[in-house]
């Protein structure tokens, strides 16, 4: 009975103190913010994109997972530790190590788009390696996917050449049509190697989707207070929860 009692009284004592609390809450945060300000780091963000299309047309239909797998590996080149290892070579930095570029820099996804993006304490350098990881980036992905071509053109003479070679059996010697479709007269095993190669050149990535020319990070002119609203928010409803406790207790004595 007595906790019904303060528990209503508690709820009378805010209805009629609200202001207070609005007050103590609104100066909290006000409090928080000025902290926020003097001690919290700024941080400066810069982007860096391009636009990747899944041409349907080419590959036919596709489960959502097949997408964010082919999108997937793309992102995966763009992570690579041979387009990091020459991101963080460019910015001549020497204490700048691949740790502190993976610390600083990663990859966002908004529907079509890559982001490529970067943050740091000085506005100029979240820029400049933004643009330089998106230029390395687009540059590998260009010779991957050339590479990728190469393999699909080559698996396609490899699958011609072996029905040709099927649909041979038991004519000798073996027709004239099934060696015009060997490159530069290339063997079979030649072939085969040689798609192997692109293969590993291709580095996972596939035929069937369209990317555009990067497009370079501008100069970011707002810095970001990491962790800002958070303090606010708590601030916030310590101010509020504090004047409660000192209303009810202000009352108590009274």
């Amino acid at each position: 009975m007595k906790q019904l009692l303060e528990k209503k009284y508690l709820s009378s004592l805010m209805l009629r103190f609200w202001w207070v609390i609005l007050l103590a809450g609104g100066i909290a945060a006000l409090t928080s913010y000025l902290v926020g300000t003097i001690f919290l780091r700024p941080i400066y963000v810069a982007d860096a994109k391009l636009s990747i299309s899944i041409n349907f047309k080419d590959v036919g239909h596709l489960s959502q997972y097949e997408q964010d797998q082919m999108i997937g590996n793309v992102t995966s080149l763009f992570l690579s530790e041979d387009v990091v290892t020459k991101t963080v070579q460019q910015l001549n930095n020497e204490q700048f190590t691949n740790d502190d570029f993976r610390n600083q820099c990663f990859i966002e996804r908004q529907v079509n788009e890559i982001l490529f993006r970067c943050k740091s304490d000085k506005p100029e350098t979240s820029q400049s390696l933004a643009t330089i990881w998106g230029n390395f980036a687009h540059n590998e992905l260009e010779t991957a996917y050339f590479h990728a071509m190469e393999y699909e053109r080559l698996k396609k003479i490899q699958n011609s050449y072996e029905k040709c070679i099927e649909n041979s059996v038991g004519y000798h010697p073996i027709p004239i049509n099934c060696s015009n479709i060997q490159p530069n007269e290339m063997t079979l095993e030649e072939i085969n190697q040689q798609i192997d190669n692109e293969s590993l050149l291709s580095k996972n990535i596939f035929t069937g989707f369209t990317y555009s020319d990067l497009i370079p990070a501008n100069k970011p002119e707002r810095a970001i207070r990491f962790q800002m609203n958070t303090l606010v928010f708590v601030g916030t409803l310590l101010g509020a929860f504090l004047s409660i406790i000192f209303l009810f207790t202000l009352r108590n004595e009274e």
